[in-house]
């Protein structure tokens, strides 16, 4: 081959393998660019689902939590209602032991009203035996 010839097709490989040099090191750049944002994104994914696992860590126990004091609160209100029933039993007790108070009252008073009058008839009976008759003048005969 002549040496103009060798000389061109030297050049031509020369071009040819900086031009597809260039081209491997912009794609290994770019491959690196990618890969450095890649691991970015990964490393701000991990830390993402990192806050949500402690995020959800700290909602499971805050609904632990809420569902003791609501299970406390429950026991509470159905202590509360027991004692709100035994309190109206008791009331009802009550009422009828009230009932059964004035009931008595009223006897009572019907029986103190008659014991009432009968004193009053005794008084009267007492007072007329023992209040002297007046003993009858006999008339006078017109002299």
């Amino acid at each position: 081959m002549p040496e103009k010839v060798q000389e061109a097709f030297t050049r031509i490989w020369a071009t040819a393998a900086r031009s597809a040099q260039e081209d491997v090191e912009t794609q290994r750049e770019a491959l690196e660019a990618m890969r450095r944002e890649m691991d970015k994104e990964r490393a701000e994914m991990a830390a993402e689902i990192q806050r949500l696992e402690s995020a959800l860590e700290e909602a499971r126990g805050r609904a632990e939590q809420l569902e003791t004091a609501l299970s406390t609160e429950r026991q509470a209100g159905e202590e509360k209602e027991q004692q709100l029933t035994e309190l109206r039993i008791e009331g009802a007790r009550l009422d009828e032991r009230v009932k059964a108070a004035e009931a008595r009252s009223s006897e009572l008073k019907d029986q103190l009203e008659g014991l009432q009058a009968k004193f009053a008839d005794l008084a009267k009976f007492q007072k007329a035996r023992t209040t002297p008759k007046k003993k009858a003048t006999p008339a006078r005969e017109p002299k």
